[in-house]
Parts: C-alpha cells; structure tokens; sequence
C-alpha cells in the first residue's frame, strides 16, 4: 500500500509505504501482519516512523466479530540529544448487528501515535481512546445512531483530555444508497503546546450521504460525504460564528482476476473542518490523501 497525504492547510505532507499479509481463515480466525514506514514533513523538519502490528480477527456466527491488533511504533530520535522511542499500540474493535431487531452496536479501543506533523512526533504524542456506536431502528428505513467517544493525549510534558458526543437520523433510501443528518460537540479540557488545536468546545451539524454501487464483474465504487456548518469556542473565549464543514472518503477496486483475489483499490480522501479523526493542527484545518493498494491472494 503506498499512501500520500497531500499538503494539508499548515504545510504538513505525509507519505507512507506498507504492507500486510494475511493467512488463510481457520474456524473463523483469521491472522496478519502489518509493517508501514511513515516520513513527515512540513517543509522545514522532516521526521521518520516505522510501524510493524499483529492481526488477529475472529468472526464466530454471522453479524458479530473481534478484531484485535497489537505491535508498536519506533519514532525517530528528537534534536538535542533525545534517542529513538518505541511506542506501544494497538486497536480492538467488536462489532455486533441482530438481524432479527435490526440494533447494532461498534465498540472500538485503540492506542495510536499522533502523527499529522513533525512537532507532534516531536513531542511524542499518543493517543488512547475509547469510542462506540450504537444503532437502533425507529421504522423500516430509519435509524437512530448515537456516538460517544473519550481520548486520552498524552505527550511529553502534559497529559490533555478529550470528549466527542454525537446524533445522527439516517434514511436508507435503498440498500446501497443512505442519507443522514446529525450534530457533533467535541471538547478538550484545556490548551496544549504540543502542536494539535484544543479549542473549548467544536459543534458540527452536517448532511451526509452514503452510496456504494458494484459491478457483476467486481468493479466497486463507495462515497462516504458530508457537507454542513461547524463553530469553535477557545478556551478562554465565546463560542465564535459558523463556518463551513466539510469532508469526503472515496474508495475504487478494481478487480484484476475473477473473483476478486487480485485487485486494485484506490483511496481518495480530504477534509475541511475543525473536526479531524484525530487531531488537526490548526483551527480550519484542509487536507487530501491518496492511496493506492494491491490485493494479491496467493491462493
């Protein structure tokens, strides 16, 4: 896999190349391994990652599964005499749907090296968070979906907190095609000099649609998007005015033999929010990111 992230609003680029290998599925388990180098820059200070994770899934009866990841991730040393760091990461993900009541519920824990910028890596800041989601039907084609997470970022000198609550109604006008609308408030429990923006409070209201459209010979093509209006509170300040809030996640395969063994997949993201996945750098934060995979099933 080879993934480039665009220059985002603060001048930051990041390039990634990795790989993962999976063996074949036994009594529903299935096991990996993941390797990546990262290399950050922002056109001044350049900085290196190295990411090796092990990969287990297991899926016991239809509509549930675990997936459990564990490695660690060596950053490279720090002007002035500081050494190379191996940070311990991983992720756990269990996902459970009822096909009889139609409730669902996505619990997902992880440990993660905050990345987007050299001066993050630079103050080692790691991410722990706790999230999930949970989905109840209100009628045939409506959905309730209720979102909460809490992060720990940790870095070298202080430790911040924070808090993101959520609700989105979503209409599934087929079984490939969905629109939603909802609200986000996200609060950090005070500023930080390690780089990432810490406002008091960011609320989101935003539209959003997903569609997914496949070919009978395996061609695929899915959007995730959404487009609304979002306003920020410093710590020390008032809410301020709204601005706009935007996003889009694309992803391509191509299909390079029957059945889908070998593919080509192709990754189109970007963002225009204060609202980032994990941490943006700046109050209105912009980024792209392309990614282009190879799946080669061996058998």
């Amino acid at each position: 896999m080879s993934r480039s992230k665009l220059p985002d609003s603060d001048g930051n680029t990041t390039q990634r190349l990795g790989g993962r290998v999976e063996l074949g599925e036994i009594r529903n388990l299935r096991l990996g391994v993941e390797a990546a180098r990262d290399r950050i820059s922002d056109g001044v200070s350049e900085i290196r990652l190295q990411h090796l994770t092990l990969r287990a899934t297991w899926r016991p009866r239809p509509g549930a599964s675990l997936d459990i990841a564990g490695g660690g991730t060596r950053l490279d040393s720090i002007p002035f005499g500081g050494g190379a760091t191996i940070v311990p990461t991983g992720r756990v993900r269990a996902r459970w749907r009822s096909s009889a009541h139609g409730l669902a519920l996505d619990v997902r824990a992880q440990r993660v090296v905050v990345a987007a910028s050299p001066q993050l890596v630079e103050n080692r800041v790691v991410r722990t968070e706790l999230g999930m989601v949970a989905e109840v039907p209100i009628a045939r084609s409506l959905r309730l979906r209720a979102i909460g997470r809490d992060a720990t970022l940790s870095d070298s000198l202080d430790v911040n907190h924070r808090t993101a609550l959520g609700g989105i109604v979503a209409v599934a006008l087929s079984p490939v095609v969905e629109l939603s609308g909802g609200m986000h408030e996200i609060r950090y429990a005070h500023a930080t000099a390690a780089g990432y923006f810490a406002p008091r409070l960011v609320q989101v209201v935003e539209a959003g649609t997903y569609w997914e459209l496949e070919s009978p010979s395996g061609w695929l093509l899915s959007v995730d998007a959404g487009a609304g209006a979002q306003r920020v509170a410093d710590q020390a300040g008032p809410v301020g005015p709204w601005s706009h809030a935007l996003r889009w996640y694309s992803l391509v395969v191509a299909p390079l033999t029957p059945g889908g063994g070998r593919a080509l997949q192709l990754e189109l993201e970007g963002e225009d929010s204060a609202v980032a996945r994990e941490a943006v750098t700046s109050g209105q934060w912009r980024y792209g990111s392309v990614a282009l995979s190879l799946r080669w099933a061996l058998r």
